[in-house]
């Protein structure tokens, strides 16, 4: 399920996304392969993919979350990649290497 956000309408959404041009102003850390920072990265970058209205790209949707049948493929498309985008700017180059899947989805890198 995909958050209200996501519904296809007449006029593109903005969507809260869009705005971040830098995801480096919020997730200030760099995962890399030989430090054990895993604990602190995954929270900073989960509560700005939730601050961003963007963290069903990453986690399954809760049973709390509103059901949304009209999912807009384009958009989810497009914010899918800009989560993915998020993801590897804030990884080391090694761990970028190891993960990087073409045609893979921000939930399976």
């Amino acid at each position: 399920m995909a958050p209200s956000s996501y519904k296809a309408t007449d006029k593109a959404p903005f969507h809260p996304a869009f705005g971040v041009t830098s995801i480096k102003n919020h997730v200030a850390l760099v995962l890399e392969l030989e430090t054990v920072q895993y604990d602190l990265w995954a929270e900073l970058f989960l509560n700005t993919a939730r601050a961003f209205e963007v963290h069903h790209h990453l986690i399954d949707p809760s049973k709390d979350d509103p059901p949304c049948p009209d999912v807009d493929q384009n958009l989810w498309n497009r914010l899918d990649a800009i989560v993915k985008q998020w993801l590897y700017a804030t990884i080391s180059n090694d761990l970028f290497q190891t993960v990087v899947e073409s045609r893979s989805t921000a939930k399976k890198t």
